[in-house]
């Protein structure tokens, strides 16, 4: 059974605004006022998924993305609605670390982590990540103490430490 999605007076109003404004691009002819207004009311159940605050943002992306001059589609819409939210959740995922207060660490440069190359056995260089000391680094890994001079140094125009020899 399709589930009827209820807006708000001023969402429908802004899509409306959204399908006059395609209309016009595209060089339709107008429409009556109840076939508006059921063009209106069927959009507004396509695209249920889109946030109500969002429409306007989800038409603009739209719009950025065709080249094509013919009516843009409910799907269209909902497309862009999905890059919207997936470019979010990416931008949450891969969010940097908080900044500390003040200045950057110095050891870490306030990523949180330290970057620390190292001699294995076979004699390849290596290199490890490691939480820093400092309040960038997450609280459960954070370590005592950061890699520091005199025992480690830092190469030149870098951020990876290595021990001094």
């Amino acid at each position: 059974m399709l589930q009827v999605t209820k807006r708000s007076a001023e969402s429908l109003r802004v899509l409306a605004e959204i399908i006059r404004a395609i209309r016009i691009q595209a060089g339709a002819a107008k429409l009556s006022e109840d076939d508006f207004a059921r063009e209106v009311q069927d959009w507004s159940e396509i695209c249920a998924e889109i946030t109500d605050h969002r429409l306007r943002e989800c038409y603009l992306a739209a719009s950025r993305d065709r080249s094509v001059r013919a009516i843009m589609q409910p799907h269209e819409l909902i497309q862009a609605w999905k890059v919207i939210r997936e470019k979010e959740r990416s931008r949450a995922t891969f969010a940097p670390m908080a900044q500390p207060e003040g200045d950057a660490c110095y050891y870490c440069g306030g990523s949180g982590w330290q970057t620390v190359a190292y001699i294995a056995e076979s004699g390849n260089e290596n290199t490890a990540v490691r939480a820093c000391a400092c309040s960038a680094a997450p609280a459960a890994m954070r370590k005592s103490e950061p890699y520091r001079e005199p025992e480690w140094h830092k190469r030149k125009h870098s951020v990876i430490w290595e021990r001094a020899e």
